[in-house]
This record gives C-alpha cells, structure tokens and sequence, in this order.
C-alpha cells in the first residue's frame, strides 16, 4: 500500500515484514538510524493481516534492525539491514 508512505523527493527507507502474529500482537522495530533505540521498540504499522510496515528519511548510509514480536521476543538473534532509500522486505519466524 504505497499510498501509505511518504511522498515526494525524499529517500525513503521502508521496511515491509510479511508476518501474521494473531489478533492483539504488534510487530516492533529496533535498532540504529533515523531514531531507532535498541533498547525501545517502535511499533510497526498494519497494513494489513500479515503486512507490517516502517517507513523512514534517511539520507545516506543503512538501517540496521531487529524485529521484535510485542517489543519482547526477538524472531531471530541475526541483525538485519536496509539500505537507505530502498525497499526491505522481511518474512520473519519467531523463535
């Protein structure tokens, strides 16, 4: 659903997760860049049953991430990156 995301001539990063987590769960983003923690989760929008998405500015240089099942359960101990300016889709499996 690009029409969610921002417009224009800035870079932005996007991060798609394709994931259903059931009714009441949240999928969270931490990490580095453009106002990630790894600390603090932020939670990703719904989109739609199992789309989930974060949408950033960011100039130059990659995101690095983690996603989180209700900013508590890590899907993986591997840390993940997005290029700025591009797309990055994930299908995660929580642990």
């Amino acid at each position: 659903m690009d029409c969610m995301l921002p417009q224009g001539g800035d870079s932005v990063t996007i991060i798609e997760v394709t994931r259903d987590v059931g009714f009441g769960n949240t999928i969270f983003i931490r990490g580095a860049g453009d106002g990630l923690s790894w600390d603090q989760g932020i939670p990703m929008e719904c989109i739609g049953s199992s789309s989930w998405i974060w949408a950033a500015h960011k100039s130059a240089g990659e995101i690095v991430f983690r996603l989180m099942l209700n900013d508590d359960t890590a899907f993986s101990t591997t840390v993940l990156s997005a290029p700025a300016g591009e797309r990055t889709r994930v299908v995660p499996h929580f642990r």
